[in-house]
Formats: C-alpha cells, sequence, structure tokens
C-alpha cells in the first residue's frame, strides 16, 4: 500500500503505510526488511507537504519510524553504530517533557551506551528510564528499566547493586506478558534479568545456581522463539562455558548462535559465535593458526559493529589462546592492543581482572618473574575488592604456580583459603585445577 500512495503523490499516507511495513517486518525479525521501510517511511515524509494542521501527527509518525529503523539497525547492524545514536536522539528530541513516548528512544540510547561500554552516559539514561517506570503498573516496561540500570553496574563490577535490580524478574516475571515485552523493546526483560542474575550468582561463586538459572532462562527463550533475545542468553551461557573450558557445550552454543545470526542477519551475534567457534578450534587443535585467526577475525568484525561490550573478555580469551600454544610475545601484543582502546582508558570493566591476570601468565611465559607477579598479584586485588571469586581462584592458582619455590608455604595458604571458601561446583575446571595444586604441592 505505502507503494500505491507513494505513486499516487499522497506522500504522508505512503509513510504510514511504511511505518507498518517496518514495524511489521522488525516482529517478524526481518531487519533489513524493516531497515529499508523505514528509511522509505522517512523519505516519504520528508516529501509531504507541511500542514500546521497535522504537525503533532506528524511528530508522532516520524518518531515512531525513527525508533523502529533505530531497533532495526540495534538488531541487525550492530548496538554501537553511531547512526544509531544519530537516530534514536533525533526520536528523543521529538518527545516532550517526561512523555511516556521517550521510554523506547530512551531504551535504544541506553543499548547504545552499554553496548560501547561508554557506561557514565548509560548510568545516566539508566535513572531517566528508572524515573519514568516508577509509579507504571507495566510490568514489561518496569523489566526494561531495571535491566537498563542493572547492567552498565554489572559491567563496572558493582555486583550487589546490579543484583537488586536483576532479581526484580522474581515478581515482574510473566509468562503471558513475554511476547508483547520481546516485541516492544526489541529483547524480552525478565528472560534476561534472570540470566543476567544468574552471571552475578558465577561472580559470587555460585556455580551451580548460575548453571541452573542460565538453563531455565535458554529454555525460556527458546519457547519464546524470539531472536534477539535467544541469540543474547545464548551467547551469555557460552561465556559462561568458555570460562569453565567445556569445549563441546561451548560447540554446540556457538553453532545455534551463528546459524541464528546467519538467519536473521544479526552481525553481532554471528561474530561473536563465530568467535566461540574459532576458540573451539584452538582447543581441539594442536595447529592453533587456524583457530586463533578465526577469533581474531570475528573479534575485529564485532567491534565494527560498534559493540564493545564482548571485547574485554574475548581479547582476554585470545591473548590467553597465544599463551597456550607456546605465542606469548603474540599474546602480550594483543594486550597491548587492548591499551589503546577506549573501553580500557574509561571505568574499569569486569573482566579487567582476567585481562591483567592473562598478561601475567603471558609475562611468566617469557622469563619476567618480578612483572609476572606484580600483574598476578595486582588481578587478586582487583577480584577481592570486586567481590569476583573465580577471578580470586584463577589469580591464586596462577600465583601460587609462581611461588611454588622460595614462597611455596604462602602460595598454599593463599590457594587453600579460596578453595575452601568454594561451596559447589567442585567438578568445574578452575576448582580441579586448585585441587590438583593443592595437592601436588602442598600435600
Amino acid at each position: 500500500m505505502g507503494f500505491l500512495f507513494e505513486a499516487a503523490r499522497d506522500f504522508l499516507q505512503a509513510a504510514r503505510y511504511f511505518s507498518m511495513a517496518a514495524e511489521h517486518a522488525f516482529r517478524l525479525f526481518a531487519f533489513g526488511e524493516a531497515e529499508l521501510s523505514g528509511r522509505r517511511g522517512l523519505r516519504m515524509l520528508e516529501a509531504a507537504p507541511q500542514d500546521a494542521n497535522s504537525a503533532d501527527n506528524r511528530q508522532d509518525l516520524e518518531r515512531s519510524l525513527l525508533v523502529t529503523l533505530g531497533n532495526s539497525l540495534l538488531a541487525g547492524k550492530g548496538f554501537g553504530t553511531q547512526e544509531v545514536r544519530n537516530i534514536l536522539t533525533r526520536a528523543r528530541q521529538l518527545c516532550v517533557g517526561d512523555s511516556p513516548r521517550l521510554f523506547a528512544p530512551l531504551w535504544g540510547l541506553q543499548t547504545y551506551f552499554v553496548s560501547r561500554l561508554e557506561l557514565p552516559s548509560a548510568n545516566d539514561i539508566a535513572g531517566q528510564l528508572l524515573r519514568l517506570s516508577e509509579n507504571s503498573s507495566d510490568r514489561s516496561l518496569r523489566g526494561i528499566a531495571n535491566l537498563g540500570a542493572g547492567v552498565p553496574q554489572y559491567l563496572s563490577g558493582e555486583l550487589k547493586a546490579a543484583k537488586a535490580h536483576f532479581e526484580r524478574f522474581q515478581d515482574l516475571d510473566d509468562p503471558g506478558l513475554r511476547a508483547s515485552g520481546a516485541r516492544r523493546f526489541g529483547l524480552e526483560p525478565e528472560i534476561l534479568l534472570r540470566a543476567f542474575d544468574a552471571r552475578v550468582m558465577f561472580w559470587w561463586g555460585y556455580i551451580e545456581q548460575c548453571r541452573r538459572q542460565t538453563d531455565e532462562a535458554l529454555l525460556m527463550a527458546s519457547e519464546l522463539a524470539h531472536a534477539p533475545t535467544l541469540a543474547f542468553v545464548i551467547a551469555m551461557a557460552a561465556t559462561t562455558e568458555q570460562w569453565h573450558a567445556n569445549v563441546d557445550r561451548v560447540d554446540e552454543l556457538a553453532k545455534e548462535l551463528v546459524a541464528l545470526g546467519a538467519e536473521h542477519e544479526m552481525q553481532v551475534w554471528l561474530t561473536e559465535g563465530s568467535f566461540f567457534e574459532g576458540w573451539v578450534m584452538t582447543q581441539r587443535s594442536k595447529d592453533s593458526n587456524p583457530g586463533i585467526d578465526k577469533m581474531r577475525r570475528n573479534l575485529a568484525g564485532y567491534a565494527a559493529t560498534g559493540t564493545e561490550m564482548y571485547c574485554p573478555i574475548g581479547y582476554a580469551i585470545l591473548a590467553e589462546s597465544y599463551r597456550v600454544h607456546g605465542r606469548a610475545a603474540e599474546g602480550l601484543q594483543v594486550l597491548d592492543e587492548v591499551r589503546e582502546k577506549a573501553w580500557w582508558a574509561a571505568d574499569p570493566v569486569i573482566y579487567a581482572t582476567e585481562l591483567v591476570r592473562v598478561e601475567g601468565e603471558l609475562l611468566a611465559a617469557t622469563g619476567d618473574t618480578k612483572g609476572a607477579e606484580d600483574k598476578l598479584t595486582q588481578s587478586l586485588e582487583m577480584a577481592r575488592r570486586r567481590q569476583l571469586r573465580p577471578s580470586e581462584l584463577r589469580a591464586a592458582i596462577s600465583l601460587s604456580r609462581l611461588w611454588k619455590g622460595e614462597r611455596r608455604q604462602e602460595a598454599c595458604e593463599l590457594l587453600s583459603s579460596i578453595y575452601e571458601s568454594f561451596s559447589e561446583g567442585f567438578d568445574y575446571a578452575d576448582l580441579k585445577a586448585a585441587k590438583a595444586t593443592l595437592e601436588s604441592d602442598c600435600g
């Protein structure tokens, strides 16, 4: 219908139909089609004659087109492109005061800033989202506001504050509202609140609880069949399983993520899934080149979307892969690249502890014992300060191996105290490694 009205030169009516077409395509995860319809609708609106009597309706239509276009670009092209910011900033400007219509462009901008790890800006918008939602009876709206507030706190390592938002899924989740919430916001809030809450449990050392809750979120996302939400949860699950060195499970999740990203042209998830596939290759082959090349290529592709959220742990995994395969100098070059990233110089992110630990391991591999000890001690202190117990355990394992000569007793006391603080997850890789080190060096 939009083309018919365009041919008849009724551009305003054409814009309305292209807006509806864009919204319909977005709901079907046809993000490329949604983008095309949204752009065409905006061109029709620009061509339509100005009419003072319909100025408000025209602004509403422009805002709707911009929000749909912005959300389509977020899902398809990447969360952090400058065009997304420009589009959603314009949509925000078209909202008067604290109108409920302000929520959608604010949420899109929040996604933009979080994905780029511009956490102060994300926290500022989070406050606005919470204020707009605080008196609302709309569960999905309150859920997305709590998600928007919790994620930047989580990424900054403020886990207690983040969990206060994430655990709201317990009273906000309504299975009957999940589909409509996902359609409105591009992501289903309560499922993601549950998944992020599981990640906090992971960092606090409740490894089995994390896995159970993550599996619940995966099942819910699969049943909902909302592609962006499912991709997000798969990526989170794969990140957890990679930490545990569960190669087969990462392989399964990576294949699912790549397939989903390819089917719906979601570039962020396609590249992240391909990165995981590269890591699996490095674990299964003595020839590290194909896997590492694939990791490097897809980490660069991921960052090319403007999205940075996975990059800190991605670079840590890449550098560690170089070390495991006896290529420490190249691993250190990767970390030199990290220091040039804007997110490294800004507020610290949750995976900074792992980047510092990996640097210590790489320095140890090159024979720089003093440099290695400094970095590993720094990683341990950072993990303790933020209550990142899996990171604390890893740093302690690394230090105990470095100290097993002259400082053997100190190494044993350090590792033993951290190992004994865990109450579950003893069949996972790092806890098994800690136990083996204690038995071999401290028995």
